[in-house]
C-alpha cells in the first residue's frame, strides 16, 4: 500500500459484538513547518506564527487548536501562544503576538 504524508487511512475492523463494523480514519504523519511574518521582527509590530503540519489535524470535521512555546533566549522569557487551525482539516494553525520592550503579548 503507497501513502503520502497527509493522506487520510480508513481502518475497518469486525467485531462479533453490537457494533458489527468499526471503521476510523488516521492521517499519514508528515513533518511540520513554522514559519513567521513579517521577516524582521519589530517591537509593536505584530507578528504571525504558522504552522503548518496536516496530522496536528486531530478532528477532520472542525478546526482544531494546538499550542506553540516562543522563548526569548536572552532572557529566557517563554509564552505559550495558542494557534487556531485555518478552517476545517487544512492542517494550516495560525497565532499573533506583539513583541514588546519587556514581553509579549497575544
Amino acid at each position: 500500500m503507497k501513502v503520502q504524508g497527509g493522506d487520510l487511512l480508513g481502518v475497518q475492523y469486525s467485531d462479533s459484538g453490537p457494533r458489527k463494523g468499526i471503521t476510523r480514519d488516521v492521517r499519514v504523519a508528515t513533518r511540520g513547518e513554522v514559519t513567521k511574518s513579517p521577516l524582521l521582527i519589530a517591537i509593536g509590530v505584530p507578528m504571525t506564527i504558522t504552522v503548518s503540519d496536516l496530522d496536528m489535524d486531530r478532528d477532520v470535521q472542525a478546526v482544531d487548536n494546538i499550542s506553540s512555546l516562543l522563548q526569548v533566549t536572552k532572557d529566557l522569557l517563554k509564552k505559550i501562544l495558542p494557534l487556531t487551525e485555518t478552517g476545517i482539516s487544512t492542517g494550516l494553525f495560525t497565532g499573533v503576538v506583539t513583541p514588546t520592550e519587556n514581553i509579549m503579548s497575544a
